[in-house]
């Protein structure tokens, strides 16, 4: 478990790997700094989660999970939604995934959006299967 001291350090070292994100004032963690909050990093196996919420309608409209002992980084824009009639859920998501050394992006783009009645799910129990204790 993280103390809310090494949180702020995880979070300030992942600001720094995506310094596109931060605050205009903010003034980055020295190098030494960040190597040694790196390692500490490796130890708690550190992931720290970022999200952008929208002022006026509480909805979030940007994750961002950094794992600092891989250096890796998982973006989720949501960059339109569906009108009431479709639960104002996303209908265009952006998926962005990157490492140093390269980087991989899509876009989602959801055009039916079913809300009404019953899911139907198509599966089968295996025969083989017994029930848990």
């Amino acid at each position: 478990m993280l103390t809310s001291k090494e949180k702020r350090r995880f979070v300030r070292a992942a600001e720094d790997m995506s310094p596109s994100d931060t605050l205009a004032r903010d003034r980055d963690m020295g190098e030494r700094r960040l190597e040694r909050t790196l390692r500490k990093a490796e130890e708690r196996d550190a992931i720290v989660y970022r999200y952008w919420v929208e002022p006026d309608s509480f909805r979030v409209s940007r994750v961002q999970i950094v794992d600092l002992v891989r250096d890796q980084t998982a973006d989720v824009r949501y960059e339109e939604r569906g009108g009431a009639e479709q639960g104002f859920l996303p209908t265009r998501i952006r998926i962005t995934l990157s490492e140093p050394t390269r980087m991989a992006s899509g876009t989602l783009e959801i055009s039916r959006i079913d809300l009404e009645g019953p899911l139907q799910l198509n599966f089968k129990i295996p025969e083989k299967y017994e029930p848990m204790p």
